[in-house]
């Protein structure tokens, strides 16, 4: 609802609140391993990861001791947002000019539309409307309710970024989150059923397990060997392809 615009209004009986024409803007930080840890399946998949513009950032350089910006500058800055902000505070519609409709209409949008294989798809999804979004963005910092060419390069520029950070984050990432902590914990090494059983704390259907195993043994991902001790039943130990087949 806060991403196609709209009232808020939570379904209930008591205390009843109401959010009109919300604007909600949101900024955080995350490290790559907290972030494919706690981003849910569910969230992967119904619409919540494609709502966030992803941006991957390194450190470049070292700052022992950082240096606060200048008021001067901040001052600068703040004049020049509450200028655009006067500018362009009022009930307008911002639309595109005629060469940003063409360049979209014959360009940029069947690009930005077509089907992305797998989770990356998923997460990249709603490209069209980001950058449309920027793109008007864009505009309103030039202080100019027509989005013009200029406006739409920058968007594009900025999305392609994004995009960029979504497939080194996202891209060959499995689809089934199964399937991917079992690729996580095979890098450490060979393991056989009882530990990759016992890696979902023996909370998993054996089915579900097997045909996780099974699908990624059909895309090539790991192989099986199978050991038979001179007592017992036969072992079968799964392993990463391109990895050492040798037992730990």
């Amino acid at each position: 609802t806060v991403w196609d615009g709209g009232t808020l209004e939570p379904m209930t009986k008591n205390s009843r609140i109401k959010a009109t024409r919300p604007h909600i803007g949101w900024v955080s930080h995350i490290t790559l391993h907290e972030l494919v840890s706690r981003l849910s399946e569910t969230e992967m998949f119904n619409g919540y990861a494609n709502r966030i513009l992803w941006a991957c950032a390194r450190r470049s350089k070292l700052v022992p001791w950082p240096e606060p910006m200048s008021e001067k500058d901040l001052a600068l800055f703040q004049g020049e947002l509450s200028t655009i902000i006067e500018k362009v505070n009022v009930d307008t519609q911002i639309t595109p000019d005629e060469e940003v409709l063409t360049a979209w209409n014959s360009i940029h949008y069947e690009r930005l539309t077509e089907d992305r294989p797998g989770l990356v798809g998923c997460i990249l999804n709603r490209a069209e409307a980001q950058v449309m979004r920027l793109s008007m963005l864009y505009a309103l910092l030039d202080k100019s309710h027509t989005i013009r060419i200029e406006h739409l390069e920058a968007a594009l520029a900025l999305w392609q970024y994004s995009e960029d950070s979504a497939q080194y984050i996202f891209a060959g990432r499995q689809t089934d989150n199964v399937a991917q902590r079992i690729l996580e914990a095979l890098q450490d090494g060979k393991m056989t059923g009882t530990d990759l059983h016992r890696l979902f704390s023996n909370n998993i259907p054996k089915e579900r397990l097997a045909t996780a195993l099974s699908e990624l043994e059909a895309a090539g991902k790991i192989g099986m060997i199978k050991t038979t001790p001179e007592k017992g039943r036969p072992t079968t130990h799964y392993f990463l392809k391109g990895q050492t087949k040798q037992t730990n």
